[in-house]
């Protein structure tokens, strides 16, 4: 068996073996698929659209969630509690979702880069959009990338 063939509508790898988004997990086999491509945290933004409840079962994985309404940008809250996960170990392989896997995760693949490669808001949703054609769907969403590059520029003028 491929993993491949069952792993949730839109997967791809963002940055290979450490991000990827797709559309939320709808079967168990989609999760142990998950874990076959060597996912171990899953990061869960839709309320509206969860993954089985198996998850909190599976031991291979960990699971986050952080609640984004669907077709609104996330808050700095929403964004730290992103960067704790990422943060949590270099180990770590993430997978993000959404309902579709398209908005909101696109704004925190983007998030990502923001944060550990250094982009600005308007590159990071370029970049995002080329890998993840319909990402980041909404002015909304945009507009909380954009509040995010202040406060990290913030941040780094603190320092």
């Amino acid at each position: 068996m491929s993993w491949g063939d069952n792993l949730p509508r839109n997967f791809s790898w963002f940055r290979v073996n450490r991000i990827a988004g797709s559309a939320c997990p709808e079967s168990e086999l989609e999760l142990i698929s998950l874990v076959g491509v060597g996912i171990n945290h899953v990061v869960t933004l839709s309320e509206d659209k969860m993954p089985p409840s198996c998850i909190k079962s599976c031991k291979k994985l960990k699971w986050t969630f952080i609640p984004i309404l669907n077709f609104q940008g996330a808050d700095l809250c929403d964004y730290e509690k992103f960067f704790d996960v990422c943060d949590i170990g270099p180990i770590d392989s993430i997978l993000v979702h959404c309902r579709m896997g398209r908005g909101r995760t696109g704004m925190l693949l983007a998030a990502y880069v923001m944060k550990y490669e250094g982009m600005s808001a308007e590159l990071a949703i370029k970049v995002v959009r080329s890998m993840r054609p319909n990402s980041i769907e909404t002015l909304n969403q945009e507009q909380s990338l954009q509040n995010l590059e202040k406060y990290l520029d913030n941040l780094k003028n603190r320092n």
